[in-house]
């Protein structure tokens, strides 16, 4: 159980969030009321209701700011600038290197855990929405792939399938080497095998019948 902490009102709404998460990931977000967030904020109950209107308040905050809504992120890449100063497939690994490192930070560690263990019953509650979830991240990645396909540096397809393609092995890798067996997340290991991913899907992004989109391109 977390300790009630003092805070002033500059840092009242986070010290809110911190604890929510603290505690969701600690005894779910089912087992979790909103007295005890008030006592480890270090607030009392009725204090609370200033900044959420209650506990389904403030998930959709942490949704917001963690998880799936750190796809923002995706969406703020200057795609033209940074493919063109690093290379398209390099600023790829720079992507994914940056996600790992925001996924091995405490607080995505534990909104992934409340997700990994109470997802489907908080989306059968109708507590979160899922297909709203995910679905943004995968539109705002898949508007990246289709800024890629018009600079030339990948091959025409779907750019819902590219990111698709692109992004559901890192979220395995994610599961198996961050979410599974109770240990601390491997992410040393967790880089490696992702960016070999990249290197992979890179490969096969940028073939036409065998040739290379840079390729076929100055032929034309």
């Amino acid at each position: 159980m977390a300790r009630p902490r003092k805070v002033d009102s500059r840092d009242t709404r986070q010290a809110i969030l911190d604890a929510s998460l603290e505690l969701f990931a600690q005894q779910g977000y089912f087992g979790t009321g909103v007295r005890s967030i008030a006592k480890a904020a270090g607030l009392r109950e009725s204090a609370l209701y200033h900044y959420f209107d209650g506990k389904q308040a403030i998930l959709d905050a942490l949704l917001r700011e963690l998880g799936p809504g750190r796809s923002a992120l995706i969406a703020e890449l200057d795609v033209e600038t940074l493919s063109r100063e690093l290379g398209p497939k390099q600023m790829l690994r720079m992507l994914v290197e940056m996600m790992i490192d925001v996924w091995a930070t405490p607080q995505e560690l534990r909104i992934f855990r409340v997700m990994m263990s109470e997802g489907p019953r908080m989306a059968e509650a109708g507590v979160i929405n899922h297909e709203a979830l995910i679905g943004q991240a995968v539109q705002r990645l898949a508007r990246l792939f289709e800024r890629l396909q018009r600079l030339g540096h990948v091959r025409k397809a779907e750019p819902e399938v590219q990111a698709i393609a692109f992004m559901g092995p890192l979220i395995a890798l994610r599961v198996r080497l961050m979410a599974l067996g109770g240990h601390t997340p491997d992410v040393k290991k967790l880089k490696a095998l992702a960016l070999a991913h990249v290197d992979y899907f890179w490969e096969g992004s940028t073939k036409l019948n065998g040739r290379s989109v840079s390729h076929v391109r100055e032929r034309k």
